[in-house]
């Protein structure tokens, strides 16, 4: 009997048990493997390797995407939080994408994984809706009917979801101000400007030289006396040999010539790209490079945070079931390793990470920031019960309540505005100056016109003045009479 009560008892209290409630997510993840974005007019890359579609994602991208998206469905809808419906819920999730084919790609890609096929994700038809279901052209073909037969009562074949991207365009300065116009000089200039940023790029170099300069220089036949392989340059060499060794290539031709060893390039090679990406944004004194390479996505994602709080907040105090999603439960952008590297400089300079906690975002790498809340009851809901965690990949770095996060957001992050204003100084100045000139022109015509009224009465004053005066002695000369 006492065992009895003792489990009734402990039933009737796990709702007070301490547990999290996942609130919000956001998600941003590299594109996957690509081809080379540096090959010559034949296509062939620094380490003569032959490419179709230089910079373009590689079959292997989006297997990396797709597996990607199968992990995010067993975290957020199968697996530990549930958080998402089996079925595509369009008010649940929003999808951005920058506006480059192997980024929308590889969205594409993953989003597949996030709702495979054959796990009926996708609309099922009733009959009156199979009937309504033939568009308005010839469809007698026979491969046409039996494809038709095959699809049963899918809408699409095997059961697939279509999950609408929304693709943002460099101009819009949100997920890439690197190559924006007006920004590329600002947020790269900090190599030139700090000098610990630059010993460090030149240290780089030169040790990358010293040990394969002169095997470079036989196969590109250069003279090494009269050449140099800039950091750029090594730069870009690095990121053609991840391009080359991601797609499964062996590049023997190369490897063969020059005598050097594939796993040691490889590994000296990464170091490059880390300090390139690093350094790029830590050398820069004033915050500037870093407060502008997080482009806003910060603020946004911190929006849509807060509309869900606010939701959930109002759903549980007011004691109603709010099932508008209109806000949504998470957001997922694909991007580029310059984007993501603003992320986590952000974090990592006013979150107070270490700068060796700044991760190179590798192909289908993915930050996260996901919202929890407290779901021990029964307390009145505010914000103190919710927290951020920020991710990279599966390492929590940075854990706050949310208004200390939000407070960090908006003391740091740069607006919209603000970042356009950053951008087109040179534009608001000249247009600042129109408005001056307007204004001046617009005081000349008003004294202009201030004048010819002045004119007008003085002359109306003396046209009055002599008529009255002709009037006078007109009546005088009628007395004289």
């Amino acid at each position: 009997m006492f065992k009895f009560c003792f489990f009734l008892f402990i039933i009737n209290h796990l709702k007070y048990i301490k547990s999290e409630k996942l609130i919000f997510a956001a998600l941003h993840s590299r594109h996957g493997a690509r081809a080379p974005l540096n090959c010559d007019e034949n296509t062939i890359d620094y380490l003569g390797e032959k490419w179709t579609n230089p910079g373009e994602l590689t079959p292997t991208g989006q297997r990396m995407e797709y597996i990607l998206g199968l992990r995010n469905r067993q975290r957020y809808i199968t697996g530990k939080y549930q958080f998402l419906s089996e079925k595509y819920d369009p008010h649940e999730i929003l999808v951005y994408s920058t506006n480059v084919n192997r980024t929308m790609l590889s969205i594409t890609s993953q989003l597949q994984g996030l709702y495979p096929m054959y796990s009926k994700a996708g609309n099922i038809l009733t009959e009156e809706q199979l009937k309504m279901s033939n568009p308005p052209v010839d469809i007698s073909y026979e491969e046409i009917k039996k494809e038709i037969e095959n699809l049963n009562n899918s809408a699409l074949p095997n059961y697939m979801s279509v999950i609408p991207v929304h693709v943002v365009r460099t101009s819009e300065r949100k997920m890439n101000v690197q190559d924006s116009s007006g920004c590329s000089d600002k947020v790269n200039k900090t190599r030139d400007n700090n000098k610990v940023t630059k010993n460090i790029i030149i240290n780089a170099a030169s040790e990358f030289n010293s040990k394969y300069s002169k095997k470079l220089h036989n196969y590109y036949d250069k003279n090494p006396e009269n050449f140099t392989f800039d950091f750029d340059w090594i730069g870009l060499f690095c990121d053609t040999l991840v391009s080359d060794y991601s797609d499964g290539r062996k590049m023997e031709d190369f490897f063969n010539r020059t005598g050097i060893i594939m796993d040691e390039l490889l590994s000296d090679c990464w170091k490059i790209i880390e300090i390139n990406f690093r350094e790029d944004f830590f050398g820069d004194d004033n915050n500037e490079v870093i407060r502008l390479g997080e482009s806003t996505l910060i603020r946004e994602i911190l929006h849509y945070m807060k509309l869900r709080i606010d939701e959930d907040i109002k759903s549980e105090n007011e004691e109603i079931n709010v099932s508008d999603y209109s806000k949504p439960k998470m957001l997922i952008y694909s991007g580029h390793d310059s984007t993501l590297t603003g992320e986590e400089m952000f974090m990592i300079k006013f979150f107070g990470l270490k700068v060796e906690d700044y991760i190179y975002p590798t192909y289908t790498t993915q930050l996260s920031f996901e919202v929890t809340r407290d779901d021990k009851r029964p307390e009145k809901l505010d914000y103190s019960m919710y927290k951020v965690t920020f991710y990279i990949n599966d390492k929590a770095l940075v854990s706050k309540n949310f208004d200390e996060f939000k407070n960090i957001v908006e003391n740091n992050a740069m607006s919209k505005h603000q970042i356009n204003e950053y951008c087109d100084g040179k534009k608001e100045e000249k247009s600042n100056s129109g408005h001056i000139y307007a204004v001046i022109c617009l005081g000349c015509l008003s004294f202009f016109f201030l004048v010819i009224i002045i004119i007008l009465v003085l002359k109306l004053k003396s046209i009055k003045d002599n008529e009255s005066d002709n009037k006078n002695n007109s009546l005088m000369n009628d007395d004289e009479n």
